[in-house]
């Protein structure tokens, strides 16, 4: 029996795609990525030419009016330890969500939030006074998170299912949900000019045991509701959701059940 052939896909295919899921010039757009679930793309040898071929068909849709953000966390803050501060480097410190997001940030005109544990790095005409000035928590009022649901931004998944979803510790700390708490780290933070001493506050699981994520249980209900809409890409998916409808349903559905996206503990019989 032949192998089965993936559909191949070409930039003109990407461009097309965000285009579907009403992504358009002059907005602000979210986007997480996993390139690789969807397959090979045309004329592309190397990581580093699939990070441009799709950076350069995310500006051809949204052009340089539009904004768009990628999570580059590095969880630097998380590596401390109590003789020794890790140091969050604004410009040096790597992102750990994958290689587009570390091919973006060191892109021309790419700023980073100033958030040593989960920033968000971005360019376009809104973003600086998006990042300026941000409180020292991840999660929480004023958050960059928090402040999103104030804009017109929407949400893209690339290659990634509606179970990604990039605000939901912060609709967790909204919901008060009894499995995690807020700690208190601390560390160095360098922003291209100076280094110095910071606290920060991150929102933690207070029992590793009973708190695996589960995101596909919300993130089918959303689909449900309307909120996520997709598109084929190669041999995958591309979904996108208003942000702050998202936002609003997760909320909602996790003051309903507070355990819809988290393995509930177990229950004395």
């Amino acid at each position: 029996m032949p192998l089965r052939r993936f559909n191949k896909y070409s930039g003109e295919d990407i461009v097309n795609a965000l285009r579907k899921l009403g992504l358009k010039r002059g907005d602000m757009v979210y986007f997480s990525t996993g390139l690789g679930f969807l397959g090979k793309a045309e004329g592309i040898e190397s990581s580093e030419d699939l990070n441009k071929l799709f950076f350069d068909a995310i500006r051809k849709v949204l052009s340089s009016e539009g904004t768009i953000l990628i999570p580059t966390f590095s969880y630097t803050f998380g590596k401390s330890l109590a003789n020794q501060p890790a140091v969050f480097d604004l410009i040096e410190t790597k992102s750990e969500t994958g290689p587009f997001p570390e091919f973006f940030r060191q892109q021309p005109g790419v700023s980073r939030s100033l958030d040593p544990m989960v920033s968000v790095s971005g360019i376009g005409p809104d973003f600086k006074e998006l990042i300026a000035d941000l409180p020292p928590t991840s999660y929480g009022k004023d958050s960059i998170f928090d402040r999103l649901t104030k804009t017109k931004a929407k949400i893209c998944n690339i290659g990634l299912g509606t179970n990604w979803i990039p605000f939901i510790h912060h609709t967790d700390w909204l919901a008060k949900v009894s499995y995690r708490r807020d700690k208190l780290f601390f560390g160095e933070i360098h922003d291209g000019t100076n280094l110095y001493k910071q606290t920060w506050v991150y929102a933690v699981p207070i029992s590793r045991a009973n708190t695996m994520f589960h995101g596909h249980r919300l993130g089918k209900l959303a689909e449900d509701a309307g909120i996520w809409e997709w598109a084929s890409l190669g041999r995958g998916r591309v979904y996108a959701a208003p942000y702050k409808s998202l936002f609003d349903f997760t909320v909602d559905s996790l003051k309903k059940d507070p355990w819809l996206t988290e393995n509930a503990p177990k229950r004395k019989k």
